[in-house]
């Protein structure tokens, strides 16, 4: 079926939330795939298993470079001088799963539920899983981005809470939104 003019406004409702969705998406996989690619070269450098830069070095990146999201995070898991806590694996999985139905399946269900009934409201069912997803990716991506920014400045993240930013995550992405509530 095409999209047609009467479908401009309902899908208008979720334009710009969907937006913000695939770059949270898309900044939660950027770094979490990075923070991999900077914590197993550490680890590498330090057991001395190449020199830096040296051809082995750039062969590593680019292997590590093709990682898949779930692959970054089991390298993580996988690699015990790091040792991150099941709870951390497991909100990065959690976080990873979220990102793919966002990214693959959230939009078939919206366009279902528009073409199915021609109604301009998508019921509370879609957004209550929208929004839990969303939470799972922010959550997530407040894990990533304390250990890119402790890496980085080599010192302890006082940022915010995971709670805190995933509320401020939430409110960023249900923004066109009057309240929360409104959304779910």
């Amino acid at each position: 079926m095409w999209i047609v003019k009467q479908d401009f406004k309902k899908i208008n409702e979720y334009e710009s939330m969907y937006g913000r969705l695939l770059i949270l998406c898309q900044k939660y996989e950027k770094t979490c795939k990075e923070i991999v690619k900077w914590l197993n070269l550490a680890v590498a450098i330090d057991e001395r298993k190449f020199g830096f830069l040296s051809d082995e070095h750039m062969s590593y990146v680019e292997k590590l470079d093709k990682l898949f999201l779930a692959g970054s995070i089991n390298a993580l898991d996988k690699n015990e001088k790091l040792n991150i806590s099941d709870e951390d694996i497991n909100l990065l999985h959690g976080g990873r799963e979220s990102r793919n139905w966002i990214i693959h399946s959230s939009a078939n269900l919206v366009f279902d539920k528009i073409y199915s009934s021609r109604d301009s409201s998508i019921d509370a069912e879609l957004h209550d899983l929208i929004y839990e997803h969303l939470k799972n990716i922010a959550r997530a991506d407040f894990i990533v981005s304390k250990w890119s920014f402790e890496f980085q400045e080599k010192e302890p993240s006082n940022f915010s809470d995971i709670d805190n930013y995933t509320k401020m995550i939430s409110d960023w992405v249900l923004s066109d939104f009057k309240e929360e509530e409104d959304f779910r």
